[in-house]
């Protein structure tokens, strides 16, 4: 069994302000490709794909996440719970390690530029302690911590089997564990 709630954020002026200018330039680029032909039309592709990129990439780091995950933590965090928070860049890991360091919890930390041993230590310390596990792009696949009782996403992508896997790797039947909470935020 497990609680899903969602958090809808807004964007910043300055967020919604980069995020309308591309899709200003998404659009007036869309009619051009859909009225040209090949090969114009496969140049014009590969710069929609770029500007939709960067489009997600302000919805997916929106600093409103950041704020919202403070909340639910203050909120919500116990001590000896095993939270994992996925984050979407380094940037966005390190502001999320010192709100939750704000509020006096000193998180692990988890991302594939780790060497083995410190991530293979970090796993060790969240599964015997508990706490809270910043993740980025990993945990996603392959490792199997079927403790982790709650878990916020800060950082969705359209590929649906990270969507699943994330989402996925709470819900994970473990001794004592009766119910998993995941917090997804939403810009």
């Amino acid at each position: 069994p497990y609680e899903y709630h969602i958090s809808t954020v807004d964007l910043t002026s300055e967020e919604q302000s980069n995020y309308d200018n591309l899709k200003a330039k998404i659009s007036r680029l869309f009619a051009i490709w859909s009225s040209s032909e090949e090969p114009e039309k496969s140049q014009l592709k590969g710069k929609l794909d770029v500007l939709n990129f960067s489009a997600r990439r302000i919805v997916r780091g929106a600093s409103g996440k950041l704020d919202a995950m403070s909340r639910i933590l203050k909120d919500r965090y116990e001590e000896n719970q095993h939270w994992i928070i996925y984050c979407d860049t380094r940037k966005m890991m390190s502001e999320a390690e010192v709100r939750i360091r704000d509020l006096g919890v000193i998180p692990k930390i988890y991302y594939s530029e780790m060497d083995d041993f410190n991530r293979s230590q970090s796993l060790i310390s969240f599964e015997r302690e508990g706490g809270l596990l910043l993740a980025m792009k990993c945990l996603d696949e392959g490792v199997n911590i079927t403790c982790i009782s709650h878990g916020m996403v800060l950082s969705s992508t359209t590929n649906p089997r990270e969507f699943i896997q994330r989402r996925g790797r709470m819900l994970r039947l473990s001794p004592g564990k009766e119910i998993a909470h995941i917090f997804d935020a939403f810009a």
